[in-house]
């Protein structure tokens, strides 16, 4: 009886596991050409776009609800050294005064933690170059997202 218990336990464990699904694997990609960046990202249905000019630099916002916001800027490329560009966005996240600490860390990218009054909220910055153009994807600026949420839209920019 006890054997037959822990086969129902494992199983249930097992078909539990199976079934859970990361909500980004029901992203669709987005292609951005339309809103002037020749790039995609993967996005929920139905997502809102918004894009705007700001001198060089062209803005580009994705959002959807409150689970899920990137903001995309692209600018001329003065370099091509991921490394650099990184380093360059870790400091201006590292210079923010509710900074608390880089939670995961790629060559292309990383996830922070911000404690803004007592309350822990993430972001995350992910940079690449495509032809003569630089971009950097970030999390909403304007919006709190918990750690699960922002591993979703990370791995989602990443995998564009």
């Amino acid at each position: 009886m006890k054997q037959l218990i822990a086969v129902l336990t494992s199983a249930g464990l097992i078909a539990l596991i199976a079934c859970h699904r990361d909500p980004s694997d029901n992203w669709k990609k987005l292609d951005l050409l339309e809103y002037g960046l020749p790039i995609t990202v993967y996005a929920p249905d139905s997502a809102v776009v918004r894009s705007k000019k700001m001198g060089f630099v062209q803005d580009v916002t994705v959002k959807k609800g409150d689970f899920y916001s990137i903001q995309i800027l692209s600018s001329a490329a003065r370099t091509n050294d991921i490394s650099s560009l990184k380093a360059e966005q870790l400091d201006l996240v590292r210079d923010s005064r509710y900074f608390s600490k880089v939670v995961e860390e790629t060559e292309d990218g990383f996830i922070y933690q911000n404690n803004i009054e007592g309350a822990e909220c993430f972001g995350f910055r992910y940079v690449f170059v495509q032809g003569d153009m630089e971009y950097v994807l970030a999390s909403g600026y304007a919006d709190i997202f918990k750690l699960e949420e922002i591993k979703e839209m990370f791995d989602a920019v990443r995998r564009r």
